[in-house]
């Protein structure tokens, strides 16, 4: 098993899913996605991959779960203290580790734009908007996602 420590900001996703068209079927109209997620192996000072070798046939179910439970105790539970807030989750956005390229891609402007940091919001928006200009990003998602960001947090200085 590989363990993940994650931290959800609802006011990210809702408007990620709003403006990109993200809708599973069968939603509930809820989303559990994770805004900012790793390994907890990466939240560690010797940073790396954690995973654990649960054999049933040995040990008792205590005994095999004590490193999953260490992982959680010990390693995750700073993570979601220090994630607690915008600043924490744009911190950790910017840590990179485990991090899905996307995933900073489109929070981060976000986080820092909820957080009052229009400025930097948008230079961190400028990657999408090269990204699209130059066609590494070229899905009708990101057009959105930028369209959707532009309309509620319009920039405030000129390029």
């Amino acid at each position: 098993m590989a363990p993940f420590a994650g931290v959800r900001c609802t006011a990210v996703e809702e408007r990620i899913a709003r403006w990109c068209g993200d809708v599973v079927p069968g939603w509930d109209e809820r989303s559990y996605v994770a805004t900012v997620s790793t390994n907890v192996g990466y939240l560690r000072r010797d940073a790396g991959w954690s995973e654990h070798v649960l054999d049933l046939t040995e040990g008792t179910p205590v005994e095999l779960v004590q490193g999953l439970l260490a992982d959680v105790t010990d390693v995750a539970l700073g993570f979601f203290r220090e994630a607690a807030s915008y600043a924490g989750v744009a911190r950790a956005l910017r840590h990179g580790k485990g991090q899905m390229p996307d995933r900073r891609l489109e929070r981060l402007p976000l986080v820092l734009a909820l957080r009052g940091d229009l400025e930097e919001a948008h230079r961190e928006l400028d990657l999408m908007r090269r990204a699209v200009e130059e066609g590494a990003c070229t899905t009708p998602r990101y057009l959105r996602y930028l369209a959707g960001f532009e309309e509620e947090f319009p920039r405030t200085v000129a390029r």
